[in-house]
Formats: structure tokens, C-alpha cells, sequence
């Protein structure tokens, strides 16, 4: 039927799904990092004002960014690179730090869903992508993303991949706020993931 290293690979991805659909509802075991934000974040870009209560969270001393209070960490956690998500329920938050897998810039029309839209704009002094596109979820129910590319994606150099989702395309206005909030840490390696 299947070989056994197949088989293993189909048991790390149903175990992994089975994971992120468990602990997507659960409120935290524990606490983030909570500093509550009051002054704008500059970020080589225009400054950006963190809501009042929003929380920074540090990414394991790689780059920090500002999420809204009631997202909690789900606990997933990635095998090849670092991998995290929050949610509370109603907007999800995925990040990919020097991202395994990227977008291929020439086939994202393709790529990505409906009503798609492209900007480019400058995080903590890299160029990057942020894209706006409608799908479906596996219930076949609208699902509406924010996505950036930190870095020079047309080129393959990507530091950051996070995305925000949600299925009210209300929630999304939040994303550019947490997207240009990310500080990248000067003291981590963060040269780009090239595919070339």
C-alpha cells in the first residue's frame, strides 16, 4: 500500500491538523508577552500607531510585532522554520519566519483567490509585498486574507510570510497595522531565504 516513510509522513500531517483544529478555540495555557503599546512604532516606513492595549509580542528574539489583546498564541509550532498562529476565534494570524515555502512571484494572479489586490510598501526598511484576496474555507464559506511578504519576493528573498484571515472582510483592517508594526531584531539573522 504505502511505504513506511509515507506512512509517517501521512501521520505528522494528520497529527498536525488534528492539533491546529484542537487548540484553535482554546483560550491560552499561559500568557504572551504583554506590553501595552503608546507610542507610534517607526519602522523605516511611515510611523504606524499601535491601538491603545494592543500587545507586542516577541518572536523568540528574531522580530517583534504588535497584535490586538484578545489574540491568543494557538501553540502551533512549525518543524522546518519558526512557526506561529493566533487566534480569538473570529481573525487568525499565521506567521513563517525564513519561510520554507514562498509565493512564486510571476504565477501569484494564479496563485492567489479572488478580488486580488497588490501593494508594495517598506517594513523596517525592506521592501515587501501585501496582498488582499477573497477564498473559501474547507466549508466552502467566504474567507478573506491579508498576506505579506516581507522582503523582495519578486527577487525570492522573503524574511517574513504572515498572513491575516478572517470571514468578515471587516476584520481585515487590523492586518496593515499589525504587518507594519514588525521590527525586525538587528541582532538576529535575517538575510533573506533565497530560492535561487
Amino acid at each position: 500500500m504505502y511505504s513506511p516513510s509515507r506512512r509517517i509522513l501521512i501521520g505528522m500531517f494528520v497529527f498536525i491538523s488534528l492539533n491546529k483544529m484542537m487548540t484553535c478555540g482554546s483560550p491560552p495555557a499561559i500568557n504572551v508577552d504583554q506590553q501595552v503599546a503608546s507610542s507610534p512604532v517607526i519602522n523605516h516606513g511611515p510611523a504606524v500607531v499601535i491601538p491603545e492595549g494592543w500587545k507586542k509580542i516577541d518572536a523568540d528574539g528574531k522580530f517583534t510585532f504588535y497584535l490586538p489583546p484578545d489574540l491568543w498564541d494557538t501553540g502551533s509550532m512549525g518543524i522546518e522554520n519558526y512557526h506561529k498562529e493566533y487566534t480569538n476565534g473570529k481573525l487568525h494570524v499565521s506567521l513563517d519566519y525564513h519561510p520554507f515555502e514562498i509565493r512564486a512571484y510571476p504565477v501569484r494572479p494564479e496563485s492567489l483567490g479572488k478580488n486580488q489586490r497588490e501593494t508594495t510598501l517598506e517594513i523596517d526598511g525592506k521592501k515587501s509585498f501585501m496582498f488582499f484576496y477573497d477564498g473559501t474555507d474547507y466549508r466552502k464559506r467566504p474567507y478573506y486574507t491579508a498576506e505579506l511578504s516581507l522582503g523582495d519576493l519578486s527577487k525570492d528573498e522573503v524574511i517574513l510570510r504572515m498572513s491575516v484571515s478572517a470571514w468578515n472582510p471587516a476584520r481585515l483592517k487590523v492586518a496593515e497595522t499589525i504587518f507594519r508594526s514588525i521590527q525586525l531584531n538587528p541582532g538576529s539573522k535575517n538575510g533573506t531565504q533565497s530560492r535561487k
